[in-house]
This record gives C-alpha cells, sequence and structure tokens, in this order.
C-alpha cells in the first residue's frame, strides 16, 4: 500500500514536472514573440520620430536661411514660406508681417527723407 502510494506520488510529480516543462517552453516562446513585436513597434516609431524631426528641423532651417539670405542681402521683399498651421507656419508668418512692417516703415522714412530734402532745396 504505501510502495503504491509512493509509485503514485512518483508518477504524480513525473507529470507535474512534465507539464510544467511544457508550460515554461510556451512562456518562452511568448516572451520570444512578444519581444520580436516589441523590437519591430520600436524600430517603426524610431523611422516614424526620425521622420518628423526631420521634417521639422527641415522647416526650420527653411525660416533660417531665408532670414539669414535677407540680412545679408539687405533684402526684405524675401518671402518665407508659411503654409500650414502649426508653430513653424505661424513663426514664419509672424516674420513675414513684421517684415512687411519694416519695408513699410523703410519706404516711409525714404520718403520723409525725400521730401525734407526737397523742402532743403
Amino acid at each position: 500500500r504505501i510502495k503504491d502510494i509512493k509509485g503514485m506520488a512518483v508518477q504524480l510529480s513525473q507529470q507535474v514536472l512534465a507539464q510544467s516543462e511544457v508550460t515554461i517552453q510556451q512562456g518562452n516562446q511568448s516572451l520570444v514573440y512578444l519581444s520580436a513585436q516589441l523590437f519591430f513597434l520600436l524600430v517603426i516609431s524610431s523611422v516614424a520620430l526620425m521622420a518628423i524631426y526631420n521634417n521639422l528641423t527641415s522647416r526650420i532651417s527653411t525660416v533660417r536661411d531665408t532670414l539669414s539670405q535677407s540680412i545679408e542681402q539687405q533684402d526684405l521683399t524675401l518671402a518665407i514660406e508659411s503654409n500650414g498651421s502649426d508653430e513653424i507656419a505661424g513663426i514664419a508668418r509672424g516674420i513675414k508681417q513684421y517684415t512687411g512692417w519694416m519695408k513699410s516703415l523703410v519706404a516711409d522714412v525714404q520718403e520723409m527723407s525725400c521730401q525734407l530734402d526737397q523742402q532743403i532745396r
């Protein structure tokens, strides 16, 4: 009777051990599958972030380069692209308005200068 119980206990422990090994293998497979999915998601996210970053820096560089060119050439007629509704487009529109105001101010000063010059003569 004790031998039967011991035999049953050994058989039961072997079954539990076999089932545990199967469960561990399934868990490992699930972990590998999940890791592959996370890696793929990380790669896709990185590519998307790089595309967004490149787009933003490209647009900011365009505004900066146009401003630099305008300053170097002392030319208030250079236009900055201000398409869109984001912050960069808002900054470009603000610079465009400011440049227009400066252009108008310079024209007014030139006109006053001509008038003063004519009055002096």
